[in-house]
């Protein structure tokens, strides 16, 4: 399971996620392929988190229409 969670200050959640102590998989980084910046982290229960947002609003209305249709 991935719970994402979209948000335009994907830097700051990653710093402050890290300093916390929280199991961060690696840095921020841009996926072209999705149109998206995104890290994952990783929860006390080991369950998989993903921050991200879009690098194009084209990008999020794509996601979105897959959402709606799936």
């Amino acid at each position: 399971m991935i719970l994402t969670l979209i948000s335009d200050d994907v830097d700051g959640w990653y710093d402050r996620l890290r300093g916390s102590g929280a199991i961060v998989v690696r840095a921020p980084e841009r996926n072209e392929e999705f149109g998206i910046y995104h890290f994952f982290a990783r929860d006390p229960n080991g369950y998989r988190i993903e921050i991200q947002r879009f690098l194009s609003a084209e990008a999020r209305e794509v996601c979105h229409r897959k959402g709606e249709s799936g």
